[in-house]
């Protein structure tokens, strides 16, 4: 289906419409600079409570508690005995594992702009700037909010994914909860055995089957429609566990650091401090990327919107209005790059100010430099 709301737009209303999302772009420009110093916080925070735990940590045996180290931060490594099992209260599935995750996908419309890949769903609509195919995702999405809800609309997800934590692991004489268990990594797919399968068959109930690993809930897999579901389940498992937290009467909490942050690791295995740390700091590392590519991309997005309405007031022109277009797409790559790089230098000159002299200075050559070779083309 190919709608045409948007081709019959008129040049007014294009350019009303260009102005309202230069008002967004407005929001957009400060709230990612705000995002982008908030990050650098954050990680520098992180990082400063992960050295300050390698330096206070003590290591400690797990076959006898000391009294004296409680509202310490310690490390201990030993065999995991679990006390109970992971189960999962929908389907009445147990083992005798660390976690249970349930993971549910469900085939549903998704939108999107028009000018993004349209995925490998099996059907695809065109509606104005959206394209709107079909395909699996564990996530639900909300077809209220759709630009075009008609045609495209999803049920209601019957169940949610969901993490299921054995209630208590022993390590020696440390008693492990929920908390500190539900945060070690490294899921496998557990095998859909009949008993399994059975009952969740049950509870879903018809039309529903056995398909590989996981149970299939709609009338024909090889035809999926609309509120088709695929239930898998993964475990995760741990024979030994490496910990780093604050010591509390026999059990593990995190601890609460002076930078800032509350440390709590875990691990599988016996794992060194030293290397537990150091993951932690690539953990952090990673996230600190992530979340700075996220704001510098909402900046970019901002200064595009901002500066919308220039190619929109001359599209009438077609090879005009493109030229425009790209103007305004560098035009905010280059902003984007000297605010983001601004905003993270000053952020590091409030965290980290030996660090921010380096950037605030290759800035200020940018700068220099864009100002010199405007002069020269004058």
């Amino acid at each position: 289906m190919v709608n045409g709301t948007t081709a019959n737009q008129s040049w007014l209303s294009r350019v009303g419409a260009s102005f309202i999302a230069a008002l967004l772009g407005i929001v957009l420009i400060p709230g990612s600079v705000i995002g982008v110093f908030w990050n650098e916080g954050r990680s520098v925070q992180t990082a400063k409570s992960l050295d300050e735990g390698a330096r206070a940590f003590v290591a400690v045996p797990v076959s006898a508690l000391d009294d004296r180290n409680n509202g310490r931060l310690v490390y201990f490594t030993g065999p995991l005995q679990l006390a109970g099992e992971a189960s999962d209260p929908v389907f009445g599935i147990s083992v005798p594992m660390v976690q249970l995750r349930r993971i549910v996908q469900m085939y549903q419309w998704i939108e999107e702009s028009q000018s993004s890949s349209p995925g490998y769903g099996d059907n695809r609509e065109t509606s104005g700037k959206y394209v709107y195919r079909t395909d699996w995702d564990d996530d639900v999405h909300d077809s209220s909010r759709f630009h075009d809800q008609w045609g495209h609309e999803n049920p209601a997800k019957r169940f949610d994914n969901a993490t299921n934590v054995a209630p208590r692991g022993d390590v020696g004489a440390f008693r492990l909860g929920p908390e500190v268990l539900g945060k070690l990594d490294g899921a496998q797919t557990l095998p859909l055995v009949d008993e399994f399968a059975d009952k969740v068959i049950a509870v879903t109930g018809p039309p529903a089957q056995r398909l590989g690993q996981e149970i299939y809930v709609g009338a024909n897999p090889n035809n999926p429609v609309v509120g088709d579901l695929r239930i898998s389940f993964e475990v995760v498992d741990a024979s030994s566990v490496s910990v780093i937290g604050e010591q509390s009467a026999g059990s593990v909490a995190a601890y609460q650091t002076d930078a800032g942050d509350r440390l709590l690791l875990i691990d599988k295995g016996t794992r060194p401090p030293a290397a537990m740390f150091e993951k932690a700091h690539d953990d952090n590392r990673v996230l600190t990327w992530i979340l700075r590519g996220v704001g510098l991309l909402v900046m970019f997005v901002g200064f595009v919107m901002l500066l919308f309405p220039l190619p929109t007031l001359v599209s009438f022109i077609p090879i005009v209005g493109k030229a425009a277009g790209f103007g305004v797409m560098l035009i905010a790559l280059v902003l984007t790059a000297l605010l983001g790089a601004s905003a993270i230098a000053l952020a590091w000159f409030f965290y980290r100010p030996l660090l921010s002299a380096g950037l605030l200075t290759v800035v200020g050559a940018a700068v220099g430099g864009l100002i010199y070779l405007r002069r020269r083309a004058v």
